[in-house]
């Protein structure tokens, strides 16, 4: 994930389960979720955050590159270049 330009990294969760085996969501119609794993800080956090981010790195440099736009096809009523006569 990225916020304000830094990459981070997520502790791995799991869907909350209620006692008739549904997911249970919230006010808002997002399922919720439970902690796999918790640190003692924030600092413990960040740093594990932080090499994750950085082991994705050093194993695929490409993943966290920002998406390439893809190239645009022409739209009814669009001329293309390999239309025009000249």
């Amino acid at each position: 994930m990225t916020s304000h330009g830094r990459f981070w990294a997520s502790p791995p969760s799991k869907p909350m389960i209620d006692r008739n085996g549904i997911v249970m969501t919230g006010d808002d119609g997002k399922r919720r979720y439970s902690p796999i794993i918790e640190f003692e800080s924030k600092d413990t956090r960040e740093r594990w955050s932080d090499a994750v981010i950085e082991a994705v790195k050093a194993a695929h440099p490409e993943a966290l590159d920002p998406p390439r736009a893809e190239p645009r096809t022409a739209t009814i009523g669009e001329a293309r270049a390999d239309d025009m006569p000249f």
